[in-house]
């Protein structure tokens, strides 16, 4: 599945590392993993067939924008929207937040 990012520190974490400090190394190897994952699947609906990703859409606001979120470790979880345009769907990662 094609995969964005609508954060500037998130594209430079995927393809530099740059900002692996801000986040626990457990976080940054669940970022990769999980982005990993989405390049590997055809489309979203792998995402919530995967139970190790824990893909769940958010509540509250969060949620009225349409936010879902991945499990990276216990606490922190990867921020993002399904979007598509003429190339078909795709995943806008938005943020990693630490989610307590």
């Amino acid at each position: 599945m094609d995969f964005r990012f609508g954060n500037k520190k998130l594209l430079a974490l995927y393809e530099h590392g740059r900002g692996q400090e801000d986040f626990p190394r457990s976080a940054v190897k669940g970022f990769f993993k999980a982005v990993a994952a989405v390049e590997a699947m055809p489309d979203e609906r792998d995402l919530y067939k995967m139970k190790s990703l824990h893909c769940e859409k958010l509540k509250g606001e969060r949620g009225s924008r349409g936010e879902r979120s991945l499990r990276l470790d216990g606490q922190w979880r990867l921020i993002f929207i399904l979007g598509s345009d003429d190339d078909g769907k795709f995943i806008n990662f938005l943020e990693i937040v630490d989610y307590h």
